[in-house]
């Protein structure tokens, strides 16, 4: 687990932590998955999570995707990637880091889409 110089958790480990507990998925609006529809949506569980200092690391379940970025307080900013492309994200956690919402987008695209993590509905949804 990562710590502060003054021993301290680090914002990343907490939301990892929440993470690794189970039952999470990320998921998002528009795109591919979605017919390019913005009404519609769909999440996939998180398989695998990372912490280092104020760098966080998870895998969800769609086509090899990693998202990968830092911390700033409860902001978390970073890439995705996948076997078909890669783009920027961005999320607020809450305090319990139990949820997360903001956005994604794929390079050179001004548009940006509605991305979350919230606790799990146990198969692929579809809003």
């Amino acid at each position: 687990m990562s710590m502060t110089s003054d021993g301290e958790e680090t914002t990343a480990c907490a939301a990892a932590a929440q993470l690794r507990s189970g039952g999470y998925e990320y998921g998002w609006f528009g795109g591919r998955a979605n017919d390019l529809d913005d009404r519609r949506h769909v999440a996939f569980p998180i398989i695998s999570v990372e912490a280092d200092g104020d760098r966080l690391v998870f895998r969800f379940d769609w086509k090899g995707a990693v998202v990968s970025g830092r911390f700033y307080g409860r902001s978390f900013t970073g890439t995705w990637r996948q076997s078909t492309g890669d783009g920027e994200v961005a999320l607020e956690f809450t305090s319990d880091f139990a949820s997360a919402e903001g956005w994604w987008t794929l390079p050179h695209e001004p548009a940006r889409h509605r991305a979350f993590i919230r606790r799990g509905l146990g198969e692929r949804n579809h809003g």
